[in-house]
C-alpha cells in the first residue's frame, strides 16, 4: 500500500464501499422484484379469473331463476315478457364474463377445467334454448309444452346445474392453490432477500473497517513528513515585495499621462458650451410654437366632447331600443306560455283517443265472447259517448286559445314595429349631428398638423447643431480613450500590486496555519506555538508609495531617492519558492 497514490487509496475505499451498497441494492431489487412478480401472478390471473368465473355463474343462474319465473302458474302476460327480457339480459353479461376470462391466458390444468365447464354451461344453454321454444309454441298454463318445460327444468336443468357447479368449484380450487403457491414464493424470496442483505452489510462493515484503519495509518505518516516541508518554507516570501515597488513606479508615470489627456478634454467641452447655446435659442422658439400648439389642441378637445356628448345621445338612443326589445321578448314569452296550455290540452285529447281505441278493443272482444246477446254493449257505448263529448270540449277550447294567440301576436308585432322604428328615426337624426361635429374636428387637426410642420422646421434646425455638437463630442471621446487607455494600465498596475501584497501576505499565514493544523491534526492534542515552526516567514515593507495627480500649479512628486534605491525590478518565481505538483515529496500523497 505504500506505493499507491492517494487519490488510488481513496478511490479504492470509495470504490468498495459503492461496490458493497451497489450489491446490497441489486439484492433488495431482485427481492422486491420477485415478491412483485409473484403478487401480480395473483392480481392479474389468480383474482380476475375467480371474479368472472363467479359473475359468469351468477348470471346464469339469474337466467335459472327468470325461466322458473317464466313457468310458474298464475303470472301474467307482463311478468313473463319481463321473465324473457332478464333471461336474455342475464346471457349477455355471462357472454361478457366469459370474454373477459378467455383474454387472460390459460394453464394447461386452467383450459382442462375450463373446458368441462364450458360443456356444462353449453348444456345448460341448450335447455334454456328448448325452454324458451317450448314456450312460444304454446303459452297457455295447461298446454302439454308447459308440462314439459316443468319437467325438463326440475330434471335435465338440474342436473347440468349440478355439473356446472362441481366444475366451478374445481376451477375455484385450481386458482386457489395457484394463488397460495405465488404468496409462498414471494414470502420466499422475502425470507432470502432479507439474510442475503443482513449478510452483506455485516461483510461491509468488517472489511470496510479494516481498509479504512489501513489507509489512515498510510495518511498519517505521510501528512507527516509533509509538514515539516512546509514549515521551512515560509521563510522565502519576504522576497516578493520588489515586484510591488516596480508596480508603483509604473503607476506614477501614467499619471502624468492622464494629467495631459484633461487638458485636451477641457478645450473640447469650450466648444460643446458654444453650441449649447444656439441649441438654447433654437429650444426658446420652439416652446413659442408648442404654446401655439397647445391653443390649437384646447380647441380641438372642445370639439372632441361635444362629439361625445353626440355619441352618447346615439348610445341612449341605442339602450331605449334594447329596453323596447326585452319587453318585445317578455311578451313573447307569455304566447310561449299559451301555445304550452295548448300541448297540455292536446295532450288530453290524445289520452281520449287512446282509450276510446281501447273502449273499442274491449268492446270487439265483448262482442266476440258474447255472441248475439252482447249485453256489454250499451255500457261501452255510453262510455265511448262520453269521451267522445270531452274531445269536442278540449277541440272548443284549443281554438278559442288559437284565435286569442293570433291576436296578441298581431298586437304584439304592430306596437314594436311603430316604437322600435321611432327610436331608429331619433337615432338617426343623433347620427346626423354626430358627422357634423366630426367635420369641426377635422378642420381644427388641420391647424395642428400646421403648427407640427413650423415645430418640426425648429427640430430640424436643432438636430444640424446635434451634429456639431457630435463632432465635439467625437474629440471627447478620443480624449476620453486615451484616459481610458492609461486608466485600464493604471487599474492593472494596481490590481497587480495589490493582488500580490495580498497573495504574499495570505500565502504566508496560510502556511503556518495549515502547518499547524495539519501537525495538530496528525499528532493531536493542544495547538503547537507557532515560533516552533516558523523561524523567518514574515514580510517587511519600509514605506508606502503614493503617486499623485499632477496639476497646472503643483510640480509632480517624486519618490524619495532612499525609497527608488531600495526597489528591485527582478520578478519573483514562484516555483522557487513553493513545492511544484510533480515534487518528489507529493509521491506518497
Amino acid at each position: 500500500m505504500k506505493n499507491l497514490s492517494l487519490r488510488l487509496k481513496l478511490y479504492s475505499l470509495a470504490s468498495m464501499l459503492i461496490l458493497f451498497v451497489m450489491v446490497v441494492g441489486i439484492t433488495g431489487y431482485w427481492s422486491s422484484y420477485t415478491i412483485a412478480k409473484e403478487y401480480s401472478k395473483i392480481a392479474k390471473f389468480n383474482f380476475p379469473n375467480t371474479s368472472n368465473l363467479l359473475e359468469e355463474f351468477t348470471q346464469i343462474h339469474g337466467r335459472r331463476v327468470q325461466l322458473l319465473q317464466l313457468i310458474m302458474p298464475g303470472t301474467t302476460d307482463a311478468q313473463d315478457l319481463k321473465a324473457l327480457k332478464k333471461m336474455e339480459e342475464h346471457k349477455i353479461m355471462a357472454k361478457q364474463y366469459e370474454k373477459a376470462y378467455l383474454e387472460i391466458p390459460f394453464t394447461s390444468v386452467e383450459e382442462v377445467l375450463y373446458n368441462e365447464f364450458r360443456a356444462a354451461e353449453d348444456k345448460l344453454d341448450k335447455d334454456y334454448d328448448k325452454e324458451l321454444e317450448l314456450y312460444g309454441k304454446n303459452k297457455s298454463e295447461t298446454s302439454p309444452e308447459r308440462k314439459e318445460m316443468i319437467d325438463l327444468a326440475t330434471n335435465a336443468i338440474d342436473e347440468h346445474a349440478d355439473q356446472l357447479k362441481e366444475v366451478l368449484k374445481k376451477l375455484l380450487d385450481f386458482h386457489k392453490d395457484d394463488a397460495k403457491k405465488n404468496i409462498a414464493a414471494a414470502s420466499a424470496a422475502e425470507k432470502t432477500g432479507l439474510l442475503l442483505v443482513n449478510i452483506l452489510v455485516v461483510a461491509a462493515i468488517i472489511i470496510g473497517g479494516i481498509f479504512a484503519f489501513l489507509l489512515s495509518r498510510s495518511l498519517v505518516k505521510t501528512f507527516s513528513e509533509l509538514g515539516t516541508s512546509l514549515a521551512n518554507s515560509g521563510d522565502q516570501v519576504s522576497s516578493a515585495a520588489t515586484q510591488i515597488a516596480s508596480a508603483s513606479e509604473e503607476l506614477s508615470q501614467a499619471t502624468t499621462q492622464q494629467a495631459a489627456s484633461l487638458q485636451e478634454t477641457s478645450s473640447s467641452i469650450e466648444e460643446i458650451s458654444s453650441m449649447i447655446n444656439a441649441n438654447t435659442e433654437n429650444a426658446k422658439q420652439s416652446s413659442t410654437v408648442s404654446a401655439q400648439s397647445l391653443v390649437t389642441a384646447e380647441r380641438g378637445k372642445e370639439v372632441v366632447e361635444h362629439m361625445i356628448r353626440a355619441i352618447g345621445d346615439i348610445n341612449t338612443s341605442n339602450i331605449g331600443i334594447m329596453n323596447q326589445i326585452d319587453e318585445t321578448n317578455k311578451e313573447i314569452e307569455n304566447i310561449v306560455k299559451i301555445i304550452n296550455e295548448i300541448g297540455s290540452k292536446t295532450k288530453v285529447i290524445n289520452d281520449i283517443v287512446f282509450q276510446t281505441k281501447l273502449l273499442s278493443f274491449n268492446a270487439s272482444v265483448e262482442a266476440a265472447r258474447a255472441g248475439e246477446q252482447g249485453k256489454g254493449f250499451a255500457v261501452v257505448a255510453e262510455e265511448v259517448g262520453n269521451l267522445a263529448a270531452m274531445s269536442g270540449a278540449a277541440a272548443l277550447e284549443i281554438s278559442n286559445m288559437l284565435e286569442g294567440s293570433i291576436k296578441s301576436v298581431e298586437g304584439i308585432v304592430r306596437n314594436s314595429k311603430e316604437k322600435i322604428g321611432k327610436l331608429i328615426l331619433n337615432g338617426k337624426e343623433k347620427v346626423e349631428t354626430g358627422t357634423r361635429v366630426a367635420h369641426d374636428c377635422e378642420e381644427v387637426l388641420n391647424e395642428i398638423v400646421l403648427s407640427v410642420a413650423s415645430v418640426s422646421k425648429m427640430i430640424a434646425e436643432i438636430s444640424s447643431a446635434s451634429q456639431e455638437q457630435a463632432q465635439g463630442v467625437h474629440e471627447i471621446t478620443k480624449a476620453i480613450a486615451q484616459l481610458d487607455q492609461v486608466t485600464q494600465q493604471n487599474t492593472a498596475n494596481s490590481a497587480e500590486s495589490a493582488n500580490a501584497a495580498g497573495t504574499l501576505s495570505s500565502q504566508a499565514e496560510m502556511l503556518n496555519s495549515l502547518v499547524q493544523e495539519l501537525v495538530q491534526t496528525i499528532e493531536g492534542g493542544a495547538k503547537i506555538n507557532k515560533q516552533q515552526l516558523i523561524q523567518k516567514n514574515s514580510i517587511q515593507v519600509n514605506k508606502k508609495v503614493t503617486p499623485t495627480r499632477p496639476t497646472e500649479n503643483k510640480p509632480k512628486e517624486n519618490f524619495s531617492s532612499n525609497t527608488s534605491n531600495s526597489l528591485s525590478k527582478n520578478e519573483i518565481k514562484t516555483t522557487n519558492t513553493f513545492p511544484s505538483h510533480d515534487d518528489s515529496r507529493f509521491e506518497e500523497i
